[in-house]
């Protein structure tokens, strides 16, 4: 593997990782709020 091709792999690998712990985070907020929010709804 050439030099570049390591470089971007590795920066690829680094999104990947970021854009794992951002879903994550959505994940946990949605259901925080909106999932949340609609079960209280639909238990009334």
């Amino acid at each position: 593997m050439t030099l570049g091709m390591k470089k971007l792999k590795e920066e690829m690998e680094g999104v990947v990782k970021e854009l794992a712990e951002n879903n994550h985070f959505l994940e946990r907020f949605g259901s925080l709020t909106l999932d949340g929010g609609m079960r209280s709804v639909d238990r009334i």
